[in-house]
Protein backbone atom coordinates (compact mmCIF):
# COMPACT_ATOMS: atom_id res chain seq x y z
CA UNK A 1 0.00 0.00 0.00
CA UNK A 2 1.32 3.33 -0.37
CA UNK A 3 1.83 6.32 1.39
CA UNK A 4 -0.56 9.67 1.25
CA UNK A 5 1.99 12.57 0.81
CA UNK A 6 0.58 15.83 1.66
CA UNK A 7 2.69 17.76 -0.67
CA UNK A 8 1.83 19.51 -3.63
CA UNK A 9 2.19 16.78 -6.72
CA UNK A 10 1.70 17.42 -10.50
CA UNK A 11 0.25 14.75 -12.80
CA UNK A 12 1.56 13.97 -16.41
CA UNK A 13 0.25 12.10 -18.87
CA UNK A 14 2.02 9.93 -21.41
CA UNK A 15 0.05 9.81 -24.83
CA UNK A 16 0.71 7.47 -27.87
CA UNK A 17 4.14 8.47 -29.80
CA UNK A 18 5.16 7.26 -33.03
CA UNK A 19 6.83 4.26 -33.77
CA UNK A 20 10.59 4.99 -33.17
CA UNK A 21 10.44 7.87 -30.95
CA UNK A 22 12.07 7.42 -27.64
CA UNK A 23 8.85 7.21 -24.60
CA UNK A 24 8.18 9.89 -22.51
CA UNK A 25 10.06 11.26 -19.45
CA UNK A 26 9.88 11.43 -15.91
CA UNK A 27 9.49 15.33 -14.95
CA UNK A 28 13.03 15.62 -12.92
CA UNK A 29 11.15 17.54 -9.64
CA UNK A 30 12.08 17.21 -6.38
CA UNK A 31 8.64 16.72 -5.22
CA UNK A 32 6.54 13.68 -5.33
CA UNK A 33 4.14 13.29 -8.55
CA UNK A 34 1.26 11.49 -9.85
CA UNK A 35 1.98 10.32 -13.39
CA UNK A 36 -1.02 8.44 -16.05
CA UNK A 37 0.15 6.57 -18.42
CA UNK A 38 -2.18 5.53 -21.36
CA UNK A 39 -2.27 2.51 -22.55
CA UNK A 40 0.26 1.62 -25.66
CA UNK A 41 2.59 4.00 -24.38
CA UNK A 42 5.58 3.91 -21.91
CA UNK A 43 6.90 6.18 -19.71
CA UNK A 44 11.42 6.20 -18.83
CA UNK A 45 11.62 7.12 -15.04
CA UNK A 46 15.61 8.84 -15.44
CA UNK A 47 18.29 7.76 -13.19
CA UNK A 48 16.92 9.24 -10.22
CA UNK A 49 16.63 7.07 -7.11
CA UNK A 50 13.19 7.12 -5.75
CA UNK A 51 10.36 5.08 -4.73
CA UNK A 52 7.95 4.24 -7.46
CA UNK A 53 3.95 3.08 -6.69
CA UNK A 54 1.39 1.58 -8.53
CA UNK A 55 -1.96 3.47 -8.12
CA UNK A 56 -4.30 1.96 -10.72
CA UNK A 57 -3.35 -1.16 -13.28
CA UNK A 58 -0.49 -3.61 -13.83
CA UNK A 59 2.38 -2.41 -14.33
CA UNK A 60 5.30 -3.86 -16.58
CA UNK A 61 8.88 -2.59 -15.28
CA UNK A 62 11.90 -2.94 -17.58
CA UNK A 63 15.45 -1.83 -16.08
CA UNK A 64 18.77 -1.94 -17.48
CA UNK A 65 21.49 -4.33 -15.90
CA UNK A 66 18.66 -6.26 -14.44
CA UNK A 67 17.75 -9.63 -16.04
CA UNK A 68 14.63 -9.97 -14.49
CA UNK A 69 11.12 -7.73 -15.42
CA UNK A 70 9.24 -6.70 -12.85
CA UNK A 71 4.99 -6.74 -12.91
CA UNK A 72 3.51 -4.40 -10.06
CA UNK A 73 -0.23 -4.93 -8.89
CA UNK A 74 -2.02 -1.63 -7.27
CA UNK A 75 -0.83 -0.69 -3.93
CA UNK A 76 2.96 -2.54 -4.80
CA UNK A 77 5.91 -0.30 -4.47
CA UNK A 78 9.41 -0.86 -5.27
CA UNK A 79 12.85 1.46 -4.81
CA UNK A 80 14.58 2.12 -7.59
CA UNK A 81 18.54 3.05 -6.68
CA UNK A 82 20.43 5.42 -8.61
CA UNK A 83 21.40 5.41 -12.23
CA UNK A 84 18.65 2.63 -12.79
CA UNK A 85 17.04 3.61 -15.81
CA UNK A 86 13.83 2.19 -16.16
CA UNK A 87 11.12 1.73 -18.32
CA UNK A 88 7.24 1.48 -17.09
CA UNK A 89 4.01 0.49 -19.43
CA UNK A 90 0.65 -0.60 -19.05
CA UNK A 91 0.62 -4.63 -18.99
CA UNK A 92 -3.29 -4.77 -19.43
CA UNK A 93 -3.97 -4.43 -23.25
CA UNK A 94 -6.27 -1.02 -22.88
CA UNK A 95 -5.72 -0.21 -19.82
CA UNK A 96 -3.67 3.10 -18.31
CA UNK A 97 -1.67 3.06 -15.21
CA UNK A 98 -1.49 5.74 -12.64
CA UNK A 99 1.86 6.07 -10.51
CA UNK A 100 2.91 7.92 -7.66
CA UNK A 101 6.85 8.84 -8.44
CA UNK A 102 8.94 10.10 -4.85
CA UNK A 103 11.97 11.15 -5.45
CA UNK A 104 15.19 10.84 -3.22
CA UNK A 105 12.79 8.36 -1.34
CA UNK A 106 14.38 6.29 1.44
CA UNK A 107 14.63 2.29 0.94
CA UNK A 108 11.80 0.92 3.37
CA UNK A 109 12.55 -2.22 5.22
Amino acid sequence: MYTRIAAPHSVVIARPVAAGVPPKRLARTALPSTHRVEAGCALSLGRKPGELTVIHGRAWLTCRDDPRDHVLDPGERIFLPEDHLAVIAPLDKGEHLLLRWRPDASRRA
